[in-house]
């Protein structure tokens, strides 16, 4: 599996700049969230690298299949339950993406 876009852009989501604006957000840093898994989603490209590297996140053969060849485009199959799930955000951490959500909820309800 290809993380050259953890590596890339390893300090994303992170920063002064963005603790700020995600004071006002809410809703968008799900939606970013949301737009990280796109950017892994696109990165795969064809049906059969889909469901190759879904199988190698742990997904069982026939939601891969089904998954992988889907005809929706990549915004709303990011969207899809069976990817957040798959492309979690634990995922993403292992990865090492800052996940934005998490970013919010610690901005907003300190503990």
């Amino acid at each position: 599996m290809n993380h050259n876009w953890a590596e890339k852009h390893p300090r994303f989501g992170q920063g002064q700049a963005l603790t700020s604006a995600l004071t006002s957000l809410g809703t968008v840093s799900l939606d970013l969230d949301h737009w990280i898994r796109m950017a892994y989603w696109r990165q795969w490209r064809k049906p059969r690298t889909k469901v190759r590297n879904l199988m190698k996140l742990g997904v069982h053969v026939q939601a891969a299949v089904a998954y992988g060849i889907t005809t929706k485009g990549p915004w709303r199959s990011s969207k899809s339950p069976g990817i957040q799930q798959t492309l979690s955000l634990a995922f993403l951490k292992s990865v090492g993406l800052y996940a934005l959500r998490d970013g919010w909820i610690k901005l907003h309800y300190p503990e």
